[in-house]
């Protein structure tokens, strides 16, 4: 009578650690899932700062441009966007070879239309997706258009800039 009786118990002892390791794995799941939830940004203004890669320079087909058997590159470059209340911006970039070029205009945003609902009071900020920077080079005159983005399925603010250049992160290192 021992032999099924110790078995039994056994059973139910594996049973129970189981369904305890089991539904501890399935907690962990559900805190990992809260914290990939994506956030919005509440604040734009301010100073962004971002590495765009050194990429190939591209022809008109969007072919690298070979010289001397070489691909031809632009240089990895910092981005530093100063986003003002009143509507202006101005870009710093510096290149990694050690030239830099500076930029400045205005900027507009993009209303987050899945998380803006009818506000209650005048007062109430409404939630921006995206800002619009159209800048223009201060020496050249050179026009940029880049656009800073809550990418939701990355959790950060993307720069984008013309289809030729890199998309890449962006980080808000101070307000104004």
């Amino acid at each position: 009578m021992n032999g099924p009786l110790k078995t039994r118990r056994l059973s139910v002892l594996s049973y129970l650690i189981l369904s305890t390791v089991f539904s501890l794995g399935c907690t962990q799941v559900e805190e990992k899932s809260t914290q990939t939830t994506p956030k919005s940004v509440d604040a734009w203004t301010g100073v962004w700062v971002g590495a765009q890669p050194e990429r190939p320079l591209n022809n008109s087909n969007g072919e690298p441009i070979v010289i001397r058997g070489k691909t031809a590159v632009v240089k990895g470059s910092l981005f530093t966007f100063t986003i003002q209340e009143n509507g202006t911006a101005t870009l710093q970039q510096n290149f990694e070879d050690g030239r830099a070029m500076s930029f400045a205009g205005t900027w507009k945003g993009q209303i987050d239309e899945r998380n803006n609902v009818a506000s209650p009071s005048p007062s109430e900020s409404v939630q921006l997706s995206a800002v619009v920077c159209d800048l223009a080079a201060i020496d050249t005159g050179a026009y940029r258009q880049y656009v800073l983005v809550a990418d939701k399925e990355t959790n950060q603010v993307m720069c984008i800039g013309n289809s030729g250049e890199p998309t890449f992160p962006m980080k808000h290192v101070s307000a104004l």
